[in-house]
């Protein structure tokens, strides 16, 4: 499928899942930086991505930024009270009261 094909819904999405993917840690890699993920997205405008659909991402993009932030801490958040909660076998620490 190519261009017009593609309906709007999956364009946004293949956007805003190249963001977050170059946004996040992986076991293969680091996070990219806000800025450096804009950066790619202007330089992907035209080739990559519909020029639309960046050009509606840059004028929102420090929304994008923001929302990371928040999600990231709070996923972090989560991952340690899980982890903290759990031995060394993998098997929850029942709480002593």
């Amino acid at each position: 499928m190519k261009g017009d094909v593609i309906p709007l819904s999956a364009r946004i999405t293949a956007l805003a899942d190249v963001y977050d993917a170059l946004r996040s840690k992986r076991p293969y890699k680091d996070p990219w930086s806000h800025d450096r993920v804009v950066s790619l997205m202007k330089e992907e405008r035209g080739k990559q991505f519909e020029p639309i659909i960046v050009d509606a991402f840059l004028a929102i993009e420090n929304k994008f930024d923001d929302a990371f932030e928040k999600v990231d801490i709070y996923l972090s958040q989560i991952y340690h009270s899980k982890s903290a909660a759990i031995n060394q076998d993998n098997k929850p620490v029942k709480a002593i009261i």
